[in-house]
C-alpha cells in the first residue's frame, strides 16, 4: 500500500504545532471534525498529483479526483473528531515510533456514485466536499483494492498513521 503525507499536512502540522501559526486552510480545532474522503486516484500511481496536492473535478495528472462530485449516490466525507478518541488518538508507544489509528468510518451508498472507482482515501482539514484546487489533504494511503460502487455498497476505512 502506498502511503504519502502530503506537504501541506506537514506543513501545517509543523506551523501549528512549533510555530504558532494559522495554517490556511485550518486545521480543525479539537472537538472539531477532520473529514475522510475517498478518491479515484491512487497514491502509489500519480506522482505528479503527489506534488500537485489538490482536489480537482476531473482525473488526471497532477489531480486526485474526489468520487461522488457530480452525482453523490449517498457518498460524503466522513467525520472524524479531532481528540484523543477520534484522529490523532495515539495508539504507540512511549519510546517507539509515534502512531495514530481512527476509529472505522462506513460509507453506505444508495446509488453508484460519479465519479467512481476508488482507489486511495485521504484525510482532509473539512467535512465539506471538494473545493475545486483546494489544498485541505492532509495524508493519504490507496486502499486495497479499486472499488466501483452501487446501491447497497458499503466500504468501511479505518486510517492508520506511523512515523518512524
Amino acid at each position: 500500500m502506498a502511503y504519502i503525507l502530503m506537504q501541506q499536512g506537514e506543513d501545517a502540522f509543523i506551523r501549528t504545532t512549533l510555530a504558532g501559526v494559522a495554517a490556511s486552510p485550518a486545521i480543525p480545532n479539537p472537538g472539531g471534525n477532520w473529514g475522510l474522503a475517498m478518491a479515484t486516484t491512487a497514491v502509489g500511481s500519480n506522482t505528479a498529483a503527489n506534488k500537485e496536492r489538490v482536489m480537482s473535478t476531473t482525473s488526471g495528472t497532477g489531480k486526485i479526483q474526489e468520487i461522488g462530485q457530480s452525482v453523490a449516490g449517498g457518498y460524503a466525507r466522513a467525520p472524524i473528531v479531532r481528540s484523543a478518541v477520534g484522529w490523532p488518538n495515539p495508539t504507540g508507544h512511549p519510546g517507539a515510533s509515534y502512531s495514530s489509528t481512527s476509529p472505522q468510518q462506513s460509507f453506505s451508498f444508495t446509488g453508484a456514485p460519479t465519479a467512481n472507482g476508488a482507489a486511495s482515501w485521504w484525510l482532509c482539514k473539512g467535512t465539506t466536499g471538494i473545493s475545486v484546487g483546494s489544498d485541505d489533504l492532509m495524508f493519504g494511503a490507496d486502499l486495497a483494492a479499486i472499488r466501483n460502487f452501487a446501491a447497497g455498497d458499503t466500504e468501511n476505512i479505518t486510517i492508520s498513521y506511523q512515523q518512524t
